[in-house]
């Protein structure tokens, strides 16, 4: 009996060396082998899924829409790869798209999925639990020789994915791309109003690709947060994030690629059909004060689409933190006014002048606004008075021009520009210097105290008061006024 449980305790022993736990090197060696493998299946499986998005782009931006966007984006924040593609094939399946769905669910990428996250979480627990052996700088000589191994092994590993992953970024790029061309399209027909609700579903989209592109630095942040542990902070950035943004930057360029010729021709639709609707306007046999008033309300309808373009963009460039899309938005925004502005002047160009009436002495003059209808001239800025005056001409060369200035110095609210021919009055402006509603030729705190009244219901304004308070140009008198006015008083007008 003695002699049987001795060997039972050898034969324990024995197993129990035989379990033991591996050295650093070899869980260093087992781990890299599982890369290895992981590498290959990866470098297969992406070019797999790019061929696909190739042959099946078409299918993918019929399904592609906010929803769906939206839903795979917070799948793919939410680090439910799983969900990401279940997503896709389902809006696939359900749009009777269902060979395309089919093939790609046999890329079998959930299977891929799982292994690559398990094998994420293998690496991440070994650097963790080893990271005082492993650093490169502090660690033991075993420690040191197991994190060059896996660096190495790491750089290999992303130079062979490297072009295949390019590719898949590259491809997601045009795919969207494509997308935001057949929105743009969809709008051709729509009215001004129609666009301006259009567009607040642009925001979405927008952020919707910053949250991607927001996750995929994300995970590389998680990699470097392990991995600086035992290596340099540099290597790593400039070895994988830097090149990184390299293939983002490529993601935004093809992004663009595909839908910038058809934003210029939806661009050039809606010019057409502005320069149709004011030939229209010319031609007709309505009077010219009616005309002019129906060229101002054009003006205003694009004012309102370019005021809303604006407040949507910088709420999207407020949220987006990625610098390469900022960069994009930023130049998007700038040629968008720079279209919305020649609009505005094209609609100017066309005004009906008559033969009594007055023009700027320059195109080049931007302070100073001519409106025909309500006969005025708005200042933006304070001018002195012969400044002003040499910014005024006979628009026609006929008549005789007159100012009535009761200020010394400044041009004030409620001055006026006339003409007349034999002492008839022909033609009468009235001045307004915006923020002068005491019509003194500059704007202080008298100003801002008598709109506050006015933004209260304590004051009454006349016509010419009222236009001179409302800054923002709302058609109201509020404390956003007063504040504006406020800001030009200490600014010294």
């Amino acid at each position: 009996m003695k002699k049987a449980l001795k060997m039972l305790v050898v034969l324990l022993l024995c197993a129990g060396v035989n379990v033991s736990a591996k050295t650093l090197k070899e869980e260093t060696t087992s781990l890299i082998s599982s890369m290895d493998t992981l590498k290959t299946e990866s470098k297969d499986k992406i070019a797999t899924l790019n061929k696909w998005l190739i042959s099946n782009e078409a299918y993918v931006v019929k399904v592609l829409d906010k929803d769906l966007t939206t839903g795979m984006a917070e799948a793919f924040k939410a680090s439910d790869y799983k969900q990401v593609l279940n997503l896709l094939e389902k809006a696939l399946d359900n749009n009777g798209f269902r060979d395309q769905s089919n093939s790609l669910k046999n890329i079998k990428l959930d299977e891929f999925i799982d292994k690559y996250l398990a094998l994420k979480d293998d690496l991440t627990t070994f650097v963790n639990k080893n990271k005082d052996a492993l650093n490169i700088k502090t660690g033991t000589s075993e420690g040191i020789e197991c994190s060059l191994d896996f660096y190495d092994k790491i750089v290999e590993s992303y130079d062979t994915l490297k072009e295949e992953v390019s590719s898949l970024l590259a491809e997601i790029g045009k795919l969207f791309g494509k997308f935001l061309s057949k929105n743009i399209n969809s709008g051709l027909e729509l009215s001004n109003q129609e666009l301006i609700n259009k567009l607040e579903n642009y925001e979405n989209y927008t952020n919707t690709i910053n949250d991607v592109i927001k996750r995929i630095y994300a995970i590389f942040d998680e990699y470097e947060n392990v991995f600086t542990k035992i290596m340099s902070e540099n290597a790593f950035i400039t070895r994988f994030k830097n090149k990184m943004r390299d293939d983002v930057q490529k993601l935004i360029d093809n992004c663009k690629a595909n839908y910038e010729s058809t934003l210029d021709n939806f661009i050039k639709d809606r010019q057409t059909k502005l320069a149709e609707t004011v030939t229209s306007v010319v031609a007709s046999n309505k009077t010219t004060k009616e005309k002019n008033q129906e060229l101002y309300n054009k003006i205003a309808e694009v004012k309102t689409i370019k005021n809303k373009f604006n407040t949507n963009f910088d709420s999207i460039i407020a949220n987006v933190d990625t610098s390469i899309i900022s960069k994009e938005l930023d130049s998007f925004k700038a040629k968008a006014n720079n279209e919305f502005e020649d609009a505005i002047k094209y609609i100017e160009d066309h005004m009906i002048i008559d033969e009594y009436d007055i023009k700027l002495a320059s195109d080049s003059i931007t302070d100073i606004e001519i409106d025909r209808v309500r006969e005025l001239v708005i200042l933006d800025k304070v001018f002195e008075i012969d400044d002003f005056k040499s910014k005024i001409v006979l628009a026609n060369n006929v008549g005789i021009l007159g100012f009535e200035i009761k200020t010394t110095l400044n041009v004030g609210t409620n001055s006026k520009i006339t003409v007349k021919e034999a002492e008839e009055l022909k033609k009468e402006y009235v001045v307004i210097l915006m923020g002068d509603v005491d019509g003194n030729g500059a704007i202080t705190v008298t100003d801002v105290v008598k709109t506050a009244y006015a933004a209260l219901g304590e004051d009454i304004f006349n016509e010419y008061e009222t236009i001179a308070a409302d800054i923002d140009e709302n058609d109201h008198v509020t404390v956003t006024d007063v504040v504006k006015i406020a800001y030009r008083a200490l600014e010294g007008n």
